[in-house]
């Protein structure tokens, strides 16, 4: 992950199943700002200015506090402009749905029209955020990730199947 961060210096990057620890590594050693939750773990560089963290657990059945899914949303300005990084993961089994609808919940309430969303397996398709302004236009989706923007436009993306150790990847250029 480090060769990789030093390669890329993406400005914002989510990563899924990580622990809090590796997550405080990554942005000591490369300089990075970042908010954890539940696994979750958003990154960027000075080019984001972070205004308020919101972070929370997803609906779930009782499960140990360390395997809890988290919902992470980071509010700030990006070019001078409000947005909004919000990461999370859904369960891998008929739980997504729950997960689903409090993402749409927090989606909603968030007054930001600029959003990057990152969410690991989906199990959806942009297209149940349509109705919220995101389109498949400005999404990138595979069965593990997708990342779907809303009131920035998707310039790239590269999808790649998962690597041991690395997991699987998608890499976006964003217009801002």
């Amino acid at each position: 992950m480090a060769e990789y961060l030093s390669d890329a210096a993406p400005d914002i990057l989510a990563i899924n199943h990580i622990d809090d620890g590796d997550a405080l590594m990554l942005a000591t050693q490369f300089n990075r700002q970042w908010a954890y939750r539940g696994g979750q773990a958003i990154f960027w560089n000075a080019r984001f200015s972070p205004a308020r963290v919101h972070e929370s657990y997803l609906p779930a059945p009782r499960l140990p506090a360390f395997e809890r899914r988290g919902l992470l949303r980071v509010d700030g300005r990006c070019t001078d402009r409000e947005t909004a990084l919000l990461a999370t993961r859904f369960a891998p089994d008929r739980g997504r749905a729950r997960d689903l609808r409090l993402t749409r919940t927090v989606i909603r309430e968030t007054r930001t029209q600029r959003m990057l969303l990152f969410i690991a397996n989906p199990m959806v398709g942009v297209s149940a955020f349509s109705d919220l302004g995101f389109s498949a236009g400005n999404a990138c989706a595979t069965p593990a990730l997708m990342l779907a923007t809303r009131g920035c436009t998707l310039q790239s993306c590269l999808a790649r199947a998962y690597v041991p150790g690395r997991g699987a990847e998608l890499i976006a250029r964003i217009k801002v």
